[in-house]
């Protein structure tokens, strides 16, 4: 996944087809991916053929995208408290800490909520590689629980 979204899907495809396309051969259409429920896949994208590819013309391809509710489960991404603005300016992070090569244009832009301890970045429905949200914990953040505990406010649960 430290790959580029474009990259993983075609090797994905390429396993999963038992093919070896490359993007010499191949391009996806503009229109991007779909989500479908057939062939026990959740996304389908149009795949089209370069002059000098295997074949020509236009194929259907249906894979399913990773779902980050589910693949990072209980992972967090982890940043200081106040240092962002806007949930796309934490892409560095992502990939520096969970090894998720993504592109701004695969994220949803959200402000982030200051007054909460955690929030979500929410995957673009036109990402062609994953679904879902990333879990954010802002490290420092006066309603943490383990600042809470630092600040001795559960002091009588110490």
């Amino acid at each position: 996944m430290s790959m580029p979204p474009e990259l993983f899907i075609l090797n994905s495809i390429n396993a999963l087809y038992n093919r070896e396309f490359t993007f010499d051969d191949v391009y996806f259409d503009s229109d991007g991916v779909e989500v479908v429920d057939q062939y026990g896949c959740n996304s389908m994208i149009r795949m089209h053929a370069k002059p000098g590819a295997e074949f020509s013309g236009t194929l259907r391809v249906y894979y399913n995208r990773v779902n980050f509710d589910e693949y990072l489960e209980n992972d967090y991404l982890i940043v200081d408290d106040g240092d962002y603005f806007d949930t796309d300016d934490m892409l560095p992070d992502i990939k520096s800490q969970l090894g998720i090569n993504i592109e701004r244009s695969d994220i949803l832009s959200d402000i982030i909520d200051t007054s909460k301890f955690d929030a979500k970045i929410r995957m673009s429905d036109r990402c062609l590689a994953y679904t879902g949200n990333i879990k954010v914990f802002f490290l420092g953040n006066p309603l943490s629980l383990a600042v809470r505990v630092a600040n001795r406010s559960l002091s009588n649960f110490i």
